[in-house]
Order: C-alpha cells, then structure tokens, then sequence
C-alpha cells in the first residue's frame, strides 16, 4: 500500500527510514525537511510499503530501508502513472514494465587527489544562484528555470546545500559542481556541468574533488552517482564505487540525464 506522508502522519517513519541510507538518503531527507510541510511547493511524500516515496513534476525517488521489502512493482508503476512520474530513481526494484539503467554510487577514496586550479581560473564558493541556474538550465523554458533557481536558493539558504562555481580570468561563471542535499552527516553530490567551450581543461578533475575534500574534513560522507562508463574517469580523482543504484523510466528521453 503507498500512503500519503503528512507532518501528522508518517513523517517519523518516513525520516528514520531514512537513517544510513547511501546516495538517495540525503536526497530524499533534505527534500522532505525543505518541503514535508508544504505541500504548495510541488513536492508530494509517500510511504510505499514503509519505503521512502519522493515525487516531483515527472521525477520521483524511492530507497528500500536496510532490512526492508521493496513495494510491490505493479502498484509502484500505476501509482507513478497516476501521479505523471515517467522517471524514478531507486535503489532497489522498479516499476514493473518499465525501463531500466544502472547507475554506479560513487565515493571519495582514500586517495583522493587534491588539484591545483587550472590556469587563467578560480573557485567562487558563493556564487549567485541565478548564475547556478544559468549554467545548469541553458537552453531549458523559463519556468523550468524559475523552479530550479527558487530550488538552488531554497536548499542553500537553508543550509542543505552547496553551489560552486569556477569562474574564468575575465570573472565567467564556466563550471559548476554541488552538494545538493546535505543531510545528517551525509551528502549527495550533484556534478553540474561545464560549458563547451572549456571543456577539456580539467574544470571537473579540480572541482568534484576540491568539494569532496571540503566534506570530508566537516565531517559529511559524499557520495554521487554516475554512468558506469564515466567511473574510469571518477576512478581517475581518487573516488572509488561504492556499489549500485537505477534508474527507471518510460520514455527514452528520460535515460539522457542522471
């Protein structure tokens, strides 16, 4: 049975649900503390047989407890369909009938390495959130920008978030890497992207560790996910896989983002 989270109704159980849970667990926890008493915010939780339930627009996120049954995978697709998720992220069983990928978890290791800055670029630890959103959502609708900016602004002024960004000679915001949900000592990090035409600089192999490494000395277990065919690369930075998580989707559109 999938039952609706209200701040009377399952939130406890919904939280400590939640308690060790890798990857998804600093998701779903910061998602739920930002959002669990505002059902205006577009965010809906649920409890799918005592698993954690995240919906929001067409994306939806599921973690199966340490010890605990997945739901079952017929209820879980129709509930989705009903809801208009086309994507879930889980580690665990899907929807049944949909399709599926598998994601690699990925950890700093214990030889991390520690880059210098490229030449001619700097680390800005405070950017504006509108240059955030600029680079992730270039090119996407202005609403969709809208929501990713009020998200960005949301989670970091609340503390469960981090944005970086690496700005060129003449002050360009060019790559971005975060923290997007830091939760009870653990983190989730979100790549970001670099823009084309600084591709190949080594941008990524100098931010994804630096903020790595910055969580690891508060105290925060990172961990990210990936393509397995990007872990050589992550491999490369002194991060390490940790095991697996998935991806479900309905529609082949939705394999082009992680």
């Amino acid at each position: 049975m999938i039952t609706a989270v209200t701040p009377g109704q399952g939130a406890a159980q919904f939280r400590a649900a939640l308690a060790g849970v890798p990857a998804l667990g600093p998701q779903l926890g910061a998602a739920f503390a930002l959002y669990g008493e505002r059902p205006a915010s577009g965010w809906a939780f649920y409890l799918a047989q005592g698993c954690p339930l995240a919906v929001k627009g067409r994306a939806a996120w599921l973690t199966v407890p340490h010890g605990g049954d997945a739901p079952d995978g017929e209820e879980l697709a129709s509930f989705l369909g009903f809801v208009g998720a086309a994507s879930l992220h889980s580690d665990g069983p899907g929807p049944e009938g949909w399709n599926k990928t598998t994601l690699a978890r990925m950890a700093p290791g214990p030889d991390l390495a520690e880059r210098s800055a490229p030449e001619g670029f700097r680390l800005d630890k405070a950017p504006s959130m509108g240059e955030v959103a600029d680079l992730i959502m270039a090119g996407q609708p202005r609403d969709a920008w809208e929501d990713f900016y009020a998200e960005c602004c949301t989670r970091r002024n609340h503390g469960l978030a981090r944005m970086w960004v690496a700005r060129e000679a003449g002050g360009k915001p060019v790559s971005t890497v975060s923290a997007w949900a830091v939760w009870q000592g653990r983190a989730y990090m979100a790549m970001g992207l670099t823009v084309p035409e600084c591709r190949g600089k080594g941008l990524a192999g100098w931010l994804i560790p630096a903020m790595a490494r910055q969580l690891l000395e508060e105290g925060q277990a990172a961990e990210f996910l990936c393509r397995p065919a990007l872990v050589p690369f992550y491999t490369r930075l002194g991060m390490k896989q940790t095991g697996n998580c998935f991806k479900y989707y309905t529609e082949s559109s939705e394999l082009d983002t992680v």
